[in-house]
């Protein structure tokens, strides 16, 4: 089949997430086309050229004239492309300028797919936000997923959330959850893992890799270095991910705090690296917050570090914890708790490694029955080639 996939966001790169998605896609033997913002150096590091035919555009803008105009360009662009490729399927990763996708491909009887990866409205919680801004973007979201033919949802609570909040019949909503290349994450020796990012060898390693955003909670690993330090002396932290402010505000709090020697964070890690520096690790962490306890979510980083056969401590959102304790593939502790991290931290410490090892190894196998990113690309396009039947 013929896909085309677009991607328009902000950053200056493509989450590893929308790069998973396309390469599987292609191993599954469909010819894919993409349209999109991201940084044409980036782009050019990635490996793409001569495997995918790649359109770039300008990175869109949600303000005023700036953000009109952007929608009128990239209608543009976009019905061009659907005119030449003639795509069989059309799937876009949503973002504020999703509407000039539906607008350009709503007569022509391709089937369109949008997908949803968060609630915003409790990811803008976080940051400063005019009102304003928010009500615009309620009605982007309200023509986007009432227009496209299928909407995929990472989690049931982004489902349930996009039914009430815009009645969308729940009949062209499927849940598909993040995966991992399995082929790519997997487990590396450790001791040659930590020669590699040099880290102590011995240590009792708690590592996080992934983006630095202010849901991720970061600041729990800083805020709890010491006290786990003094019941387990020979611990150390590790941090992969460079999104900005956050990560020049963490390696200041380090350096003002005196961590220094407790804390390795070399900040983005290459793609290509990153199975081997999870593989540092004796426990990786999930850390989230979010305003709402019963928030769903589909991390990236949970599937990769269960890739990696390494135990994990997570938050205690529905989603992480079903995950880890349907599977005995980690811990929980109490969302913000930070009473509750140092304990499980010493928790899975005090285990003997046989059993952090076994936890491992559960979360391995469960990710090749049911994550991988192939069989979670191949039940989407099949729901979306469903849905374009009936």
């Amino acid at each position: 089949m013929k896909i085309l996939y677009i991607f328009f966001h902000k950053y200056g790169d493509m989450p590893y997430h929308t790069r998973e998605w396309v390469e599987a896609a292609a191993e599954l033997g469909h010819e894919i086309e993409i349209v999109t913002s991201i940084d044409p150096v980036f782009l050019a590091k990635i490996g793409w050229d001569g495997k995918f035919k790649v359109v770039q555009t300008e990175r869109p803008s949600s303000s005023g004239i700036s953000y009109v105009s952007r929608l009128l360009k990239a209608h543009r662009t976009i019905k061009k492309h659907v005119r030449e490729m003639k795509p069989d399927i059309i799937y876009e990763r949503f973002s504020l300028i999703s509407p000039s996708s539906v607008f350009a491909v709503r007569k022509s009887g391709i089937p369109y797919a949008v997908e949803i990866n968060g609630i915003l409205d409790e990811e803008l919680k976080l940051s400063e936000n005019s009102r304003l801004k928010l009500f615009i973007i309620g009605l982007v979201e309200s023509y986007v997923y009432k227009n496209a033919g299928s909407v995929i949802a990472v989690t049931a609570k982004i489902r349930d959330w996009i039914e009430s909040r815009y009645h969308v019949g729940m009949e062209k909503i499927k849940i598909v959850p993040n995966g991992v290349n399995e082929s790519r994450f997997h487990p590396y020796d450790m001791l040659e893992s930590r020669k590699k990012f040099k880290v102590p060898e011995n240590a009792f390693i708690v590592g996080y890799l992934g983006s630095l955003f202010e849901w991720q909670d970061i600041d729990i690993l800083m805020d709890t270095a010491g006290r786990i330090k003094s019941s387990i002396p020979e611990v150390h932290f590790m941090i992969g991910g460079g999104q900005e402010p956050i990560w020049s505000r963490m390696k200041k709090r380090i350096s003002d705090e005196g961590l220094g020697d407790l804390f390795t964070a070399p900040g983005q890690i290459p793609w290509d690296d990153a199975a081997q520096f999870i593989s540092c690790f004796n426990v990786a962490a999930s850390t989230l917050k979010f305003e709402d306890p019963t928030y769903e979510v589909s991390p990236l980083k949970l599937a990769s570090y269960m890739a990696c056969e390494r135990p994990v401590i997570g938050t205690n959102y529905p989603g992480v914890d079903k995950l880890l304790i349907a599977n005995s593939s980690g811990i929980v502790y109490e969302k913000g708790d930070r009473d509750s991290f140092v304990d499980k931290v010493k928790l899975l410490y005090g285990m003997k490694e046989e059993e952090r090892a076994g936890m491992g190894k559960r979360g391995r196998a469960f990710i090749e029955r049911n994550l991988t990113w192939k069989k979670i690309v191949g039940d989407t396009i099949g729901f979306i080639n469903d849905r374009s039947i009936k």
